[in-house]
C-alpha cells in the first residue's frame, strides 16, 4: 500500500512539474479521434450487449444492409424526390411564360401568313381555270356535258388540294421551330371540338414526318401539336366572331386572322412537364447548370433563390453521407483481404482515381444508350464516344459547360432513376478520391504544432495571461 501511494505521489509530482502547455498537449494526445457514425458502427465487436430497439438490432446484426439502405440508397432517393417536387413547382411557375413565348413566335408567323394569304388568293382563284383549260384543249373523246362535269370536278379538287398543300408547306417552312421550346411543358394531346377521341403524339408522328420534319423526336411532335392547337383555337375564335356561320371560309379573307390571332394560344394541348422540371432542378441542386434554359418568371426565380439554395445544402450533406458509406464498405473489404495499402497511401489514391475514370466512362456509355433510345435513328442520336465522355466528365465534375445537355423535351419520369442516379454515384466516387488525396497530403505534410495552437500562443504572449482552451472529448 505504501508503495502504491509512493508511486502515485511520484506521478503527481511529475505532472505538477510540467508547465500548463505541456499538460494540454498531453491531454490532447490522450483524446482519440472520434470516428464517424458509420465507422463506429462497423467497428463494433460481437461481444457487445444486444440493443433493445428494433432499428438498433438491425444496425448491429446486419450493419452493411442497414447503412447501405439508410445512409446510401435512402439519401440518393431523397435527392431525386427533392428534384421531382421542387422541379414540378418550378415547371408549373415557368409554364405560363413558355406558353406566352411560343404564342408570340406563332403570332409573328401569322403576320407573315396574312401577307402570304393575300398572294395565295390570286393564285388559288386561277387554279380551276388552269386545270380545266388543259382538258378543253386536249379533249377528243368527251361530250360537251361530260367535259363540263369533269372540268368542274377537276377544278374544285385542284382548288382544295392547292389550299391544303400550300398551308402545310407554309407552316413547315415558316414556323419558327427553333424559337419554340418545351422545357417546362409537354404537349401530348389535342382535343377536337365535337369529337370524343383526342389526337395524341402517336397520331401526329406520321403526319409530322409527311410534313418534312427531319427527326423523330418528342420536340417535333409537340411542335406540330402546339401549332395545330394554336390554329384550331384561331379558327374557333374566328367562327364565333362570324356568328357561328359555317359558310364563312377563313381562306377567303385574312380579316378573321388579324382580329383573333392575339387571343389564340396553343397551350391547350400542353400540361406541366414534371420530368423536365425535375432534371432542371437536379442541375440546380448539384450546381451543374448546363445553361440550356433558365427561369424567366419572377415566381420561378424566387423558387430558385430560396428553395434552390436549401436543396444545394441538402445535396452536400446527403451526398457526403452516401460517400462515407461507400468508402467504409470498400475499406472494410480491403482490410479483410489484408490489402491495407488500398486503404491509405498512394495506392489508395490511384485506385479511387481509376474508379472515377471508369465511372465517367460508364456514364458516357449510358448517355449514348439513352440518346439512341430517345431519338432513334435521328441525327441527334449520333453521339460519339468522345463527345459522350466529355459530357460525362463535365457533368461529374459539375463544370457544366452547356455545349451538350439533356434535352428536356425527350426526358421522361423514369429517366430520373437512370442518368441522375449514375451521376450521384459518380459524385460519391469523386468525393472519396478527393478525401484519399487530402489524407495522403496530410501524411507527407503533417501538422506540426498546429495553426490554432500557434495563434493561441501568440494570444497568450500578447495578453500576458494564460488562455484556457476547451477540449471536446
Amino acid at each position: 500500500m505504501t508503495r502504491f501511494f509512493q508511486k502515485r505521489e511520484g506521478e503527481m509530482d511529475t505532472i505538477t512539474t510540467n508547465p500548463p502547455e505541456r499538460l494540454q498537449e498531453q491531454h490532447l494526445a490522450m483524446v482519440p479521434e472520434k470516428p464517424t457514425v458509420v465507422e463506429e458502427a462497423f467497428q463494433n465487436e460481437q461481444g457487445e450487449e444486444e440493443p433493445s430497439g428494433f432499428l438498433e438490432r438491425i444496425q448491429h446484426r446486419v450493419p452493411h444492409l442497414y447503412y447501405v439502405t439508410v445512409q446510401l440508397i435512402l439519401p440518393l432517393l431523397i435527392l431525386i424526390g427533392m428534384a421531382f417536387f421542387f422541379g414540378w413547382l418550378l415547371a408549373r411557375a415557368e409554364m405560363k411564360g413558355e406558353i406566352e413565348a411560343n404564342d408570340a413566335a406563332l403570332r409573328n408567323t401569322f403576320e407573315t401568313f396574312i401577307e402570304y394569304m393575300e398572294l395565295r388568293q390570286k393564285i388559288w382563284k386561277a387554279t380551276p381555270e388552269i386545270s380545266t383549260q388543259c382538258l378543253e384543249d386536249h379533249n377528243v373523246t368527251l361530250s360537251d356535258y361530260a367535259l363540263e362535269q369533269v372540268q368542274e370536278c377537276a377544278g374544285l379538287e385542284a382548288k382544295d388540294r392547292f389550299r391544303n398543300q400550300s398551308l402545310d408547306f407554309f407552316f413547315t417552312q415558316n414556323t419558327p421551330d427553333g424559337a419554340m421550346s418545351f422545357n417546362w411543358m409537354t404537349c401530348d394531346k389535342l382535343n377536337l371540338p365535337g369529337q370524343d377521341e383526342a389526337i395524341d403524339q402517336e397520331d401526329v408522328l406520321e403526319e409530322a414526318q409527311k410534313s418534312g420534319l427531319n427527326r423523330e423526336s418528342s420536340h417535333d411532335v409537340q411542335f406540330v401539336l402546339y401549332v395545330s392547337a394554336f390554329y384550331l383555337d384561331l379558327e374557333v375564335l374566328s367562327y364565333l366572331g362570324a356568328g357561328l356561320n359555317p359558310e364563312v371560309d377563313l381562306y377567303e379573307d385574312a380579316a378573321p386572322f388579324t382580329e383573333y390571332v392575339e387571343k389564340s394560344t396553343g397551350g391547350d394541348a400542353c400540361r406541366v412537364h414534371v420530368a423536365g422540371g425535375a432534371i432542371f432542378w437536379f442541375t440546380i441542386m448539384t450546381t451543374i447548370g448546363y445553361g440550356n434554359t433558365a427561369p424567366v418568371t419572377p415566381e420561378g426565380r424566387a423558387l430558385v433563390i430560396t428553395l434552390g439554395f436549401l436543396t444545394i445544402i441538402g445535396f452536400l450533406a446527403l451526398n457526403n453521407t452516401a460517400a462515407t458509406v461507400i468508402r467504409v464498405i470498400v475499406d472494410d473489404m480491403f482490410l479483410r483481404c489484408n490489402l491495407n495499402s488500398f486503404v491509405h497511401g498512394p495506392i489508395a489514391c490511384i485506385f479511387w482515381l481509376a474508379m472515377t475514370i471508369v465511372w465517367v466512362l460508364v456514364l458516357a456509355v449510358s448517355i449514348m444508350a439513352y440518346k439512341d433510345n430517345r431519338l432513334g435513328g435521328a441525327e441527334e442520336a449520333n453521339f460519339p464516344l468522345g463527345d459522350a465522355f466529355w459530357f460525362s466528365y463535365v457533368t461529374t465534375t459539375t463544370v457544366g459547360f452547356g455545349d451538350f445537355h439533356l434535352e428536356h423535351e425527350e426526358f421522361q419520369v423514369g429517366d430520373m432513376f437512370f442518368i441522375p442516379l449514375l451521376v450521384l454515384i459518380g459524385f460519391n466516387i469523386l468525393g472519396i478520391f478527393a478525401e484519399k488525396l487530402i489524407e495522403l497530403y496530410n501524411h507527407y505534410f503533417p501538422e506540426r504544432n498546429g495553426f490554432e495552437a500557434i495563434l493561441e500562443q501568440r494570444r497568450r504572449k500578447a495578453n500576458g495571461t494564460q488562455v484556457k482552451t476547451k477540449v471536446w472529448v
